[in-house]
């Protein structure tokens, strides 16, 4: 009766090199059974580690769920299905939090419709996610890092996201030390960008002209580090950018935009 649950049909099918045959039988099992019910749910299927092109979607699978797919080529190969495509596991980058709130960042800011990590301080007897774990754990995990998953989840729900797509060719002159940029907009309306390990922002973003207000976020507090209006005439926005750090966040929004 929950309507906020998701069948996958199975885990890492190629580990053993299940048939899609048999993945097909079960999700057509599923949306059979379900069709006379009153909650029917979306159906989920684990194509691979990384990225790989989905041919022949299968009618019955709403989401395409990829592991460690970082950077997130498997939103940009699939992205002509139209369907949600996730990174459903995430982890083995080390323990610290960094590494997957940058993953979780680019795969959203990618187009992405869901992010999931190997969370270790979940164990028995630590529920609550308070377990410490060693240092030969090879993930990480807190309630820290589970906080600044929040501060993405409320800086895209601020955005009128089901109308923008990824737009990293609006990305221009971005000056990256080891880092990436990444860009969700919708031209003229709003423009979502998130960049690690940036060193110069001034010139980043093609934009259409329009009054914009400009807000610059930290994915690590929620904090708005700066603000400000922008009258802009069109081409790239020259952008007055907050002191270096590690990743921001930055929001333009026009102002004759109404959501």
């Amino acid at each position: 009766s929950f309507d906020n649950i998701i069948f996958e049909v199975m885990n890492e099918p190629w580990v053993t090199n299940v048939e899609t045959l048999w993945q097909e039988y079960i999700a057509e099992t599923i949306a059979d059974t379900e069709k006379s019910l009153p909650v029917q749910h979306l159906i989920s299927w684990n194509p691979a580690n990384g990225f790989m092109l989905v041919e022949n979607p299968n009618k019955n699978v709403s989401v395409y769920n990829f592991h460690y797919a970082s950077p997130p080529e498997a939103i940009r190969v699939n992205y002509h299905l139209a369907r949600p495509i996730g990174c459903n596991e995430t982890g083995f980058a080390g323990q610290s939090d960094f590494a997957y709130r940058s993953q979780a960042w680019d795969f959203i800011l990618g187009g992405g419709a869901l992010f999931n990590n190997l969370d270790y301080s979940f164990t028995v007897g630590h529920e609550n996610g308070d377990f410490q774990y060693p240092e030969t754990q090879p993930g990480g995990g807190s309630n820290k890092l589970r906080k600044q998953y929040k501060i993405l989840a409320d800086f895209i729900n601020s955005f009128d996201f089901i109308h923008m797509k990824p737009a990293d060719d609006l990305i221009k002159g971005l000056r990256l030390s080891n880092g990436f940029g990444r860009l969700l907009a919708q031209p003229g309306k709003a423009y979502a960008l998130y960049v690690s390990n940036a060193t110069d922002l001034r010139d980043a973003i093609d934009i259409l002209p329009d009054h914009y207000h400009v807000e610059w976020v930290s994915p690590i507090t929620g904090d708005v580090e700066g603000s400000s209006i922008v009258d802009h005439s069109g081409g790239i926005m020259h952008l007055s950018v907050p002191k270096p750090q590690k990743d921001i966040a930055l929001k333009i929004k026009a102002a004759s935009h109404k959501e």
